[in-house]
């Protein structure tokens, strides 16, 4: 599942540069879905805490509701400009909250820090 990073509008195969919806074309697809699993990029757009947070809580619900077996989340892994990291380390942590609330598992994405993978164990 594509969609829009400004309106959501779902793009799946659709192969487009322009949002058909709302026109954007800023670039970077912020969710998909690979193997099962969906990716939700929280951290990439400026975002603060509390609008990745609340990325992270939809993406959360999408995933349970869409029955997908994990959910990976991309929050970057430090902060730019040198200053400090406030999503990546939040993130984190309210992932392993998540899976502890739930009965899931938390891990990092074997393949790079900035990412972590919230399973669903059904």
């Amino acid at each position: 599942m594509e969609e829009c990073p400004k309106c959501e509008f779902p793009l799946a195969a659709m192969g487009l540069a322009t949002c058909p919806k709302c026109d954007y074309s800023g670039g970077g697809v912020t969710r998909s879905a690979r193997n099962g699993v969906l990716e939700v990029d929280i951290a990439h757009s400026g975002e603060t805490w509390e609008v990745a947070k609340a990325k992270l809580d939809r993406a959360i619900d999408d995933a349970l509701y869409y029955n997908h077996s994990g959910l990976k989340i991309v929050h970057g892994w430090g902060a730019q400009s040198g200053g400090q990291s406030v999503i990546a380390p939040r993130a984190k942590a309210y992932l392993r909250h998540v899976a502890e609330e739930m009965g899931g598992r938390y891990a990092v994405d074997r393949n790079t820090e900035g990412a972590s993978i919230l399973w669903f164990n059904r």
